[in-house]
């Protein structure tokens, strides 16, 4: 609402937005540029309009998405590097799991999530998706590093030695070299 007593006009700008930036940065100019005009001046040239400003805020998003999408698109990737080599899993499998289950948490206390949802639906509703993105890459890594384990545990009792009978044949059955026989033991049933 703009209202000039020394000249008797008066003017009110009805929006049907409810979001603080483009009330906070686009109408004020706009309110500005109605009192000026109302005094007779020419309006005053806005510095930042409503079209760069969501610009700037979708290059923001789409960078923070592409962020949040590419660790979970490398998961085969990352499978097979943590499958290949035994050294450091722990930090390999800790790092991202700090970054893909704290982060979210953390946005989950920070912000008032009806406020947030009410004033900002577009980045509300974004920010919960990226939220359930970062639990799902979480969730299917650790699922991964689960099998890459497993399977290494189940290699490494696959080649044990398992019980096995060996045995020498006489010497006068040998001749002049030795031969070695082994044979698997059939197993034992439970006592």
């Amino acid at each position: 609402m703009v209202i000039e007593p020394q000249i008797h006009w008066g003017a009110i700008l009805l929006v049907n937005a409810n979001n603080f930036l483009v009330n906070s940065l686009t109408f004020q100019h706009i309110q500005a540029g109605v009192a000026g005009l109302l005094a007779g001046h020419e309006p005053p040239q806005t510095s930042l309009n409503l079209t760069t400003l969501y610009l700037i805020i979708d290059g923001i998003i789409v960078l923070i998405s592409a962020l949040v999408l590419w660790p979970l698109l490398r998961l085969p990737w990352w499978y097979k590097r943590f499958q290949q080599r035994p050294r450091h899993r722990v930090l390999r499998l800790a790092l991202p799991l700090a970054r893909e289950l704290i982060l979210p948490v953390l946005i989950l206390i920070v912000p008032s999530w009806p406020s947030l949802l009410f004033y900002y639906p577009d980045i509300g509703w974004w920010l919960a998706g990226i939220i359930a993105l970062l639990f799902i890459t979480a969730i299917i890594r650790i699922v991964l590093a689960f099998l890459a384990l497993r399977k290494k545990s189940v290699e490494v009792l696959s080649t044990t030695p398992s019980p096995t009978q060996v045995s020498r044949k006489p010497s006068h059955e040998r001749g002049s070299s030795a031969i070695l026989t082994i044979r698997r033991l059939p197993p034992q049933p439970p006592v």
